[in-house]
């Protein structure tokens, strides 16, 4: 599916008039991508939301289980409703790994391939998987869906930078097409982040340098705050994949990309300034 961002992007307020101070990352296929979680809201404000940010958003996700709540007829409307904007809606892996522990997977692929959704999250945030069993499910899910799948616990820290590589190249290999990090919708206390919400710069060069580039980019970040966002941003530039945006936020990680806001911008500047 062609996001917004690709349908729609000459349309854009001063597109003919002033460039982006850090350009579009053309020339990496796929990358750039922002998730947004989706908590609960309702069709009118999606479909106001997305006429705002659509060109700047690629996937809409209906946070943890959340999706079990809603009446079929709405969950159809909002699926409907991101695919006019072209933006992706999918699950939340916490309803993936509940059909997985009722036995209901298969039939829990059948049923949202059914409702027009394409995409599907395998994770193990909240009940552990076996290695063969987590292959398996990627595989399985690969042949009907694109595959997402995150790495790390929604309770505890991440495991070890080689660990969590690891599991990312093995995940790649068995059919994932994009691997999350796990950093919970705080931001705080969890995955990738402590109660302070800072990532352990060891453990992130060691991750950066034990996995090769090609699988690096095909790692989704969950980034909820703003500091976090900036310093994956200033560290990979805005080739960088980022998830769990806050709705309300999606515009302003787009001008974090772009430049369009001084914490970038600085950054920008201070590099074009010859011997520095």
């Amino acid at each position: 599916m062609l996001n917004a961002q690709q349908l729609d992007v000459q349309h854009l307020a001063f597109a003919n008039l002033l460039a982006y101070p850090v350009p579009e990352p053309v020339s990496v296929p796929d990358a750039g991508r922002t998730m947004v979680i989706d908590k609960g809201m309702g069709p009118s404000e999606l479909d106001d939301w997305l006429t705002m940010v659509d060109a700047h958003v690629h996937w809409v996700k209906l946070g943890f289980g959340s999706a079990r709540l809603y009446r079929e007829s709405v969950l159809r409307e909002k699926i409907a409703i991101c695919r006019r904007h072209g933006v992706e809606l999918y699950l939340g892996g916490t309803l993936t790994e509940i059909a997985i522990q009722q036995g209901r997977f298969d039939a829990y692929l059948a049923y949202i391939r059914k409702l027009g959704i394409g995409t599907v999250e395998i994770s193990e945030g909240t009940f552990p998987l076996t290695p063969a069993l987590r292959r398996h499910l990627i595989e399985r899910a690969a042949l009907t869906h694109q595959v997402l799948t995150e790495v790390g616990n929604k309770f505890a820290p991440i495991g070890s930078a080689e660990e969590t590589a690891r599991q990312v190249a093995s995940d790649l290999a068995a059919g994932a097409r994009y691997v999350i990090l796990e950093g919970r919708e705080s931001g705080r206390g969890a995955g990738l982040y402590d109660r302070q919400g800072e990532l352990d710069e060891a453990w992130f060069h060691s991750f950066v340098c034990t996995l090769d580039p090609a699988s690096l980019r095909a790692v989704i970040w969950e980034a909820p705050l703003k500091s976090q966002q900036l310093w994956l941003l200033n560290h990979f530039g805005s080739v960088v994949n980022l998830g769990n945006i806050p709705p309300e936020e999606a515009l302003a990680v787009a001008a974090l990309r772009h430049g369009l806001r001084a914490d970038r911008l600085i950054q920008v500047l201070e590099q074009a300034i010859p011997g520095r």
